[in-house]
């Protein structure tokens, strides 16, 4: 069973990066918008040790799911390991791979009706709403 519990917030000094994504016109054209920036958040993350050395628990991501207007990147150690500010030198080329694996996942892209990615995909990223709210 899940239950929520209450914690004092935890503020640390690091690195980060983030593209924003006015959602303003998008919002009424794609169906779940905010699930697709979590997924893409997810990708990013996934597919950054192509680009930088680093692992998935070096980097985390936004982990929000209502009213997504960025992809934010950060650093996971306090003061920043410096792997987000690497990974901005391929900003472009990492957000082209997040793409890709979003739309050619073989593990689940086939699975029709099913929207939310796989171990193979997005969730091998930790995540703090347990992978709940994703769209590819």
């Amino acid at each position: 069973s899940r239950t929520t519990i209450s914690l004092p917030p935890m503020e640390f000094d690091t690195y980060a990066l983030w593209i924003d994504a006015d959602a303003s016109y998008l919002k009424d054209v794609i169906f779940n918008f905010d699930g697709g920036v979590h997924a893409l958040s997810h990708a990013m993350v996934a597919v950054a040790p192509l680009f930088v050395p680093c692992t998935s628990s070096d980097i985390d991501c936004d982990h929000s799911t209502f009213d997504c207007t960025r992809i934010l990147l950060y650093d996971q150690r306090a003061g920043g390991s410096g792997v987000t500010a690497q990974l901005y030198s391929f900003i472009v080329e990492t957000l082209q791979a997040a793409v890709d694996l979003l739309e050619e996942c073989t593990s689940c892209y086939s699975v029709k009706g099913y929207d939310g990615g796989c171990p193979a995909c997005l969730q091998s990223v930790p995540c703090d709403n347990f992978h709940q709210d994703l769209s590819r």
